[in-house]
């Protein structure tokens, strides 16, 4: 994949603590397995952030697919996980009740427990 004409790797994940962003509060963002910040309040600008590497995980609640294909499909492409927070793939007419993307699937795990304990 390349933006701008450059190749995009996958982003390296170096961060001891995970940090993610979401718009609305969650659960578990108090937690010391991860640290929550704002997200920038649109997906244009919280998939690119995520993909390269600038937060190493997404949390929303709503599940648009004009809001979540076109970064969902570049995050797997560079081997990241867009699914619900039980765990289901997301597709164009997923429903539930929380969304959760991240650059590795083991990170979309990590995450999804700190956040909501599963």
């Amino acid at each position: 994949m390349t933006r701008n004409g450059v190749q995009l790797d996958p982003p390296s994940v170096h961060r001891e603590v995970p940090l993610g962003a979401t718009y609305l509060p969650v659960p578990g963002e108090e937690s010391a397995a991860v640290r929550v910040v704002r997200s920038w309040g649109s997906c244009g600008i919280d998939y690119p952030k995520l993909i390269t590497g600038e937060v190493d995980f997404l949390s929303y609640r709503s599940m648009f697919p004009w809001d979540h294909l076109p970064g969902g499909l570049m995050l797997t492409e560079l081997g990241g996980r867009i699914a619900t927070h039980d765990g289901a793939e997301y597709h164009a007419g997923t429903i539930g009740r929380r969304l959760m993307a991240a650059n590795t699937p083991a990170l979309w795990s990590r995450a999804n427990r700190a956040l909501f304990g599963e």
